[in-house]
């Protein structure tokens, strides 16, 4: 049960990727498949304007300074009470009285001992109240008084480093976007999301939609929809399990072949008492001769007044 739920959580998160192209009309997909082999540079020229739509020239650059700017400054300055409950804490206190119930039920433990979410909640307020007013920044500085000058260097120095790197890696990245582009949309949908790209509603897509995932309403909304995600796991396991219990198992457990008298490397995997025996006497002595050199190192080194 609990290979299969790991499992299914890898592949949820794998299966999304596909979800857009599966989304496409079937005329779409047939039309961009059957031009896929034959890319001209005019279409590729096409696709690299509909590429704009999801990274334009200079959105690492971009994304870079957002960092380095906005988030940071938010991240520093405001008070670390108000960052908790904004980055979804609630949120995760009640995930994790959803999750750690059935984490302590897999491996075995009461989880009549786990604390209560009311609990949780009421630790992490009174934590957080020992925080007072304090930002990250003002911590940083109480450690370090030098902190505000070191970090303005540390954001220079990336800021004028890392735009030549971007200079030499989008455009790879983005003629390999043209050829994705390229097979999966027509000429037409092409310049719909070209046109798109063009537009000021469109610039400001691109850049939210690199930077939302750093914004704190989409971590509290991660953590809020864990909970309903987990309890619906056991019925979708059920059916999975019910629905492949014809087959043979993806894994099956290794087949020991019984051991003939006198075959020692098989009897070497057994763990018999006696083969346990011979183990712990061959280790004693290696542990004996690792001794004995350890003293004649000692008398060398003694001798020779070291």
């Amino acid at each position: 049960m609990h290979i299969v739920t790991t499992s299914l959580t890898a592949l949820s998160i794998g299966l999304a990727a596909p979800a857009a192209s599966a989304s496409l009309p079937q005329e779409s997909q047939s039309a961009a498949t059957a031009q896929a082999p034959a890319l001209s540079p005019e279409r590729r020229a096409l696709a690299l304007d509909a590429v704009d739509l999801y990274w334009p020239e200079g959105e690492a650059e971009y994304v870079v300074n957002y960092m380095l700017d906005d988030f940071a400054t938010m991240m520093l300055d405001t008070p670390i009470k108000t960052l908790a409950r904004d980055f979804g804490m609630t949120e995760l206190i009640q995930a994790f009285g959803v999750l750690a119930p059935i984490a302590a039920e897999e491996a075995g433990e009461a989880s009549e001992e786990l604390p209560t979410t009311e609990q949780m909640e009421a630790g992490a307020e009174f934590m957080l109240a020992m925080f007072g007013d304090k930002t990250l920044r003002g911590i940083l500085k109480g450690e370090d008084e030098h902190f505000d000058e070191r970090f303005d260097i540390v954001r220079d120095v990336l800021k004028s480093e890392l735009p030549p790197v971007f200079d030499k890696s989008e455009p790879k990245m983005r003629a390999v976007l043209a050829e994705l582009f390229a097979e999966k949309f027509t000429d037409s949908e092409l310049r719909e999301l070209a046109a798109f790209a063009d537009t000021a509603a469109g610039q400001k897509f691109v850049h939210t939609n690199w930077t939302a995932s750093f914004e704190p309403t989409f971590y509290r909304a991660v953590f809020a929809g864990l909970p309903d995600f987990v309890e619906g796991m056991p019925g979708l396991v059920e059916t999975l399990e019910a629905r492949t219990a014809h087959l043979p198992p993806m894994f099956p457990e290794p087949e020991i072949e019984a051991c003939e008298e006198g075959e020692e490397d098989c009897a070497a995997h057994e763990d018999t008492p006696e083969h346990l025996e011979e183990m712990a006497e061959e280790l004693e002595a290696e542990a004996a001769e690792l001794r004995a050199r350890a003293a004649e190192m000692r008398t060398e080194a003694a001798g020779s007044g070291e």
